[in-house]
């Protein structure tokens, strides 16, 4: 049962992983998904000095994670670029530390509109999903990491301290644009796929676009549909902001 625990992803052998949206992907994602509830109520019942030691535990126990297990990838001489906090809900992590040492609007705004979405789609859609048998440790460390992602993202939000404004979407385009770019020349001179610029997440909802699209075609849907996500993220601040602007007119 355990035999493949520590293998590392590149060496497992064929036919060993789950099925996504099988019966054993739907209890990970119910078990997160009552875990995340219970740190967002634990969170809340926190006065202010025990949520700022949660929410620095939290910051700094998610880049120490993601080296242990790099540790472990890397004794086995299977540490390829790949592995390079590159991606998006790496990023995340760096992010949220930096949130966690000093709140601000670049980090908020951020990880509420793209790394939120991004790792809750990695835990509908994960990549390691027909690779990793459950019981392997990049395949329990991945779906921890990702949904301590989100249970740390939405304890700020309904503890009501990461406050997203209707005017935070600068703040996302602007890491995009600065990122992009030159992640997708390291891509085509690495051969990684940061931010799946390059390739789609198998089984996700990328996927048609690529085989419709090609390579690099499929970035310009990719391009609508991160662009109409992150906006249906601000759609009710807007729809929120402009209300209260007519509110205030007919007083006034």
């Amino acid at each position: 049962m355990f035999r493949y625990f520590w293998v590392a992803e590149e060496l497992l052998p064929p036919g060993l992983g789950f099925g996504m949206f099988s019966v054993a992907h739907c209890a990970w994602l119910a078990a997160l998904a009552l875990g995340i509830f219970g740190m967002c109520r634990g969170y809340r019942a926190l006065g202010s000095a025990g949520r700022s030691r949660m929410r620095l535990i939290l910051a700094f126990s998610l880049p120490a994670a993601e080296a242990a297990r790099d540790v472990v990838i890397a004794a086995q001489g299977v540490f390829y670029p790949d592995y390079w906090p590159l991606h998006l809900c790496s990023a995340a992590m760096f992010l949220y530390l930096g949130y966690a040492l000093r709140p601000n609007a670049f980090c908020g705004e951020v990880l509420y509109s793209l790394c939120l979405p991004g790792a809750a789609a990695a835990l509908l859609f994960p990549n390691w999903a027909g690779i990793t048998p459950l019981l392997q440790f990049q395949c329990i460390y991945s779906f921890l990491y990702h949904g301590l992602l989100v249970g740390g993202i939405l304890m700020l939000l309904t503890a009501g301290e990461l406050r997203p404004k209707p005017g935070g979407l600068k703040y996302p385009l602007l890491f995009l644009l600065a990122a992009v770019p030159p992640l997708y020349w390291i891509n085509l001179k690495l051969g990684t796929n940061f931010f799946f610029l390059n390739l789609p997440a198998p089984g996700s909802p990328l996927e048609p676009m690529a085989k419709a699209f090609g390579s690099p075609g499929y970035l310009a849907p990719y391009g609508v549909l991160a662009a109409a996500v992150v906006s249906l993220f601000y759609l009710p601040l807007w729809v929120r902001s402009a209300r209260r602007r007519r509110a205030a007119q007919k007083i006034g």
